[in-house]
Order: C-alpha cells, then sequence, then structure tokens
C-alpha cells in the first residue's frame, strides 16, 4: 500500500512537471514571437494596428503608442490648416475631440511612413467612427489624394461635397475680403477655411501637404 502511495506521489508531481514545462514554454514562445513586439512595418497593407491617443499635433496629426513605443502618425488621405492660421486651432480641436486618450485601429495603405518618418493610416475608433472620414465630414479636412496611398479617395471626397454644400465646420460662408488691385474677383464666396489661410499657402506647395492645392482652385484661374 506504502509503495503504490509512493508511486501515485511520484506520478502526480511527473504530471505537474510536465505541464509546468509546457504552460513556460508556451509562455515563452508568445513573449518572444515578432507579434509580440510588432511595430507597423510587418503588417501586410490592409491589416489593423490596435494604438493608443497620446497626443495631438494638429488637424490631421497624432502622437500613438504601439506595443510600447511611440510614433508621430499622419492620418492618410486628408489635409487641415496649418497650425500658424487661423483655422489650424479649430481644426486641430476637431481632432482632439474625436481621439485624444482613444484605443485607435490603424489600417495601412500602401506606403508606411512619409519622408518625415511619420506613420501613414486610416484611423478607426473602437465604435467604427473612421476619423479621418468624420474630419472631412465635419468640414474640418478636406479630401486630397497623396498616390499611392488612395484607398478611401473617392469616399473622402464626397464627403468633402456634403460638407461644403452644408457649409459645415470651416466650410462656413464668410464676407468676401477686398480683391487687390489688378487681380480678378473670385468666382464664389470664400469661405473661413480659404480666409484663414496665410496667404503663402495658395501658391501651392504639395510637399507642405497644406490646404493650397485644393482651395486655390476657388479663384478664376487658379492652377
Amino acid at each position: 500500500m506504502k509503495r503504490f502511495k509512493r508511486f501515485v506521489g511520484v506520478a502526480i508531481v511527473l504530471v505537474l512537471a510536465v505541464l509546468l514545462y509546457r504552460a513556460g514554454a508556451l509562455l515563452w514562445s508568445v513573449l518572444s514571437s515578432p507579434n509580440a513586439t510588432a511595430t507597423p512595418k510587418t503588417l501586410l497593407p490592409g491589416s489593423r494596428t490596435v494604438a493608443f491617443v497620446t497626443g495631438i499635433v494638429d488637424g490631421d496629426t497624432i502622437y500613438v503608442n504601439i506595443a510600447d513605443r511611440p510614433f508621430t502618425l499622419r492620418y492618410i488621405g486628408i489635409d487641415t490648416p496649418e497650425m500658424d492660421s487661423p483655422s489650424g486651432p479649430v481644426a486641430r480641436e476637431a481632432n482632439r475631440q474625436l481621439v485624444e486618450g482613444q484605443i485607435v485601429y490603424l489600417e495601412k495603405d500602401v506606403s508606411d511612413t512619409d519622408r518625415y518618418g511619420r506613420l501613414l493610416r486610416y484611423v478607426y475608433l473602437a465604435d467604427g467612427t473612421f476619423v479621418n472620414a468624420e474630419l472631412v465630414r465635419q468640414g474640418y479636412a478636406i479630401a486630397k489624394a497623396y498616390p499611392p496611398d488612395i484607398r478611401h479617395h473617392r469616399q473622402l471626397s464626397q464627403l468633402q461635397g456634403e460638407a461644403q454644400r452644408a457649409l459645415r465646420g470651416l466650410w462656413k460662408a464668410t464676407p468676401t475680403p477686398p480683391v487687390p488691385s489688378g487681380a480678378g474677383a473670385p468666382n464664389r464666396t470664400l469661405n473661413h477655411a480659404l480666409t484663414a489661410l496665410p496667404v503663402r499657402a495658395l501658391v501651392g506647395d504639395p510637399q507642405r501637404g497644406d490646404f493650397s492645392s485644393n482651395l486655390v482652385l476657388m479663384y478664376d484661374g487658379g492652377q
């Protein structure tokens, strides 16, 4: 009887040892897996990465934390006024109200980063809100194609048209400013988004990523 009890005791110890070994091996495989510390660069186009918003730069740029690593992220397919224009802080506040302190889900298009090292992503809230599109819908951003990252450009362009017609956000009508001598008259009433931009933005600079290439078309003969 004593031998039997001793045998059972030894068997139980061995089984526990095997179980603990397997559990430890599984835990080690998870912790050492590339997926445990994966950065967005390891994900396939269309995959979504979980991130936490840690700060707001402006209307189309945020700070996020991904797997305990900080990144600066630029929304794909939209553009908002620069912070040195009167409308910049307004667009930033709209962005802040949407995403500050939120867990968000990031979708990659083709490019991983821009020339400044910022992640290029479409951003979604936990309730499914498409942040890039929502800023355009509210009238605080415009749709702007940055090839090759144009997956949602048609949707964003449609939302911009709706925001313009409804005079939402920065599209609200404002009095037409005086026209400089010799300049052609505007072909429509200028909206706040245009009048609030610094004059230098109207010459168009695609590298700045500002409102210029879109809003300059509101002038007769705009390029």
